[in-house]
Parts: C-alpha cells; sequence; structure tokens
C-alpha cells in the first residue's frame, strides 16, 4: 500500500467517504477508492508533474474544478500553502461556474 497520499488527507472535506468508490471485495478485505472529486483535490494539492500528468487524463469538468473551488477556504484554514497552489492551478483552467 502506498501512503504517501497521508500527507494531503486533511485537505479532503470531512464528507470525503460518502463518494468513495468500492473498487472489490477480495476475501475479508473490502477495498474503497477516492470519488473523483477528492481525487481531484488530492492531485492538485500535490501537483507533481506525476499527478498534473493524472489531472490531464482525468480531464477535470467545470463541475468538478467548481466543487475544489469550493473547498479552498477550508483547505486555507488547514494550509494557506497548499490553498494558494490550488487556486493557481484554478486560475489557471479559466473560470469555472463559481468563480467569474
Amino acid at each position: 500500500m502506498n501512503d504517501g497520499v497521508t500527507a494531503y488527507r486533511d485537505l479532503l472535506p470531512a464528507d470525503f467517504a460518502s463518494r468513495t468508490v468500492l473498487l472489490g471485495t477480495f476475501g475479508q478485505l473490502t477495498v474503497r477508492v477516492l470519488g473523483r472529486e477528492d481525487l481531484i483535490i488530492m492531485k492538485i494539492a500535490a501537483s507533481r508533474p506525476r499527478d498534473l500528468d493524472d489531472l490531464r487524463a482525468l480531464a477535470p469538468t467545470a463541475d468538478e474544478l467548481a466543487f475544489v473551488a469550493r473547498q479552498l477556504p477550508r483547505i486555507n484554514s488547514l494550509s494557506p500553502r497548499d490553498a494558494l497552489r490550488m487556486q493557481l492551478y484554478l486560475e489557471q483552467r479559466g473560470p469555472t461556474p463559481e468563480r467569474p
């Protein structure tokens, strides 16, 4: 298991578990993965070259980017540096329904 994502888990909304997707059940192990919106938050927050490649492949919709934008005030209170990086990413992508 890769635990590198734990550095950004605090940035997830409190209700992220409600958006997880069942990957499968393997014997007694049930595996769930982040939903798209929360995965996009994590990828934008990390902004490593491979995350940016993943984001290009995911091709977030305007609604998904708006979801991320709505999280910025909360994320800013936790980690202003991450929030700024995320805001810059969103600004480079152009306006979303939530931002003029």
